[in-house]
């Protein structure tokens, strides 16, 4: 019984960083568990850069129509004058 005893502590004492120990999970839980938070980080990352690629390209049509506009206007103001 001291020995399974000595055995267990001994794996407890073994783990690096202490974390499976002090939590109850197993090593190889905490570290899917942190790839999995990492994979979520990136998705959210390259939605947050993908909607910043659709605002610049909104903004890029709104002021090619606001310049055609511009355009237009000026096109009737100068049938206007002449």
């Amino acid at each position: 019984m001291l020995a399974q005893h000595g055995l267990l502590m001994l794996v407890l004492f073994e783990d690096p960083g202490g974390l499976s120990a002090r939590c109850g999970l197993p090593i190889e839980e905490e570290e899917e568990e942190e790839e999995e938070e990492e994979e979520e980080e990136e998705e959210e990352e390259e939605e947050e850069e993908e909607e910043e690629e659709e605002e610049e390209e909104e903004e890029e049509e709104e002021e090619e129509e606001e310049e055609e506009e511009e355009e237009e206007e000026e096109e009737v103001y100068s049938h206007h004058i002449t």
